[in-house]
């Protein structure tokens, strides 16, 4: 019992110094100064092709920005090309509670739910809300094929799932019905 003590008490000790670094790193202007360009090199680095070095430059600025929704927006896009769709939306999500009126913020979300699947209810939401956005007409018609297209999909799981329903049913039924035929003959 006393090591187990001991050992909580020594991560307590540990978290303690790592808050109170924290507390002294934050109250230092220079490191917030250091990071205001990160935003400009993700964006650099996600044209090179080092998306991981992106991501975690991204992840640095919203630790001293945390209410940066560009540098959300960025890590979003990063995420994305990693073909990591949980991550996208969430950054995006994060993106549009900051910033409600981003329409990019929405359209991303929007790719990175449809790009998962099973999301197109939520797909078709970001796209309806960035289309409401957006009132660039070249942006509208992309945003409007993206909505076209999570609709269609979404329509199609919903009757998969309705024809799955009533094939469900229908075995029910027959099941009901051979056990019932069953029943009599054994009578």
């Amino acid at each position: 019992m006393r090591n187990a003590e001991t050992r909580f008490f020594g991560v307590g000790q540990q978290i303690c110094f790592v808050f109170s670094c924290l507390a002294y790193l934050a109250s230092y202007p220079a490191p917030v100064l250091a990071f205001q360009h990160l935003a400009n090199d993700s964006s650099r680095l996600c044209q090179q092709g080092s998306s991981v070095d992106g991501i975690a430059r991204c992840t640095t600025r919203l630790f001293y920005e945390p209410r940066d929704w560009a540098a959300y927006l960025k890590r979003c896009q990063l995420y994305f090309e990693n073909k990591q769709f949980n991550h996208a939306a969430a950054d995006c999500v994060e993106a549009s509670n900051i910033n409600p009126n981003s329409w990019e913020a929405y359209s991303w979300e929007g790719l990175s739910w449809y790009a998962m699947g099973q999301r197109d209810k939520y797909a078709v939401q970001a796209f309806k809300r960035a289309l409401e956005l957006d009132q660039n007409n070249e942006n509208r018609s992309v945003h409007r094929s993206n909505l076209n297209a999570a609709e269609t999909r979404l329509a199609q799981t919903n009757e998969e799932i309705k024809r799955r329903k009533l094939l469900e049913q229908q075995k029910r039924a027959d099941e009901a019905a051979r056990r019932a035929a069953e029943l009599a003959q054994q009578k």
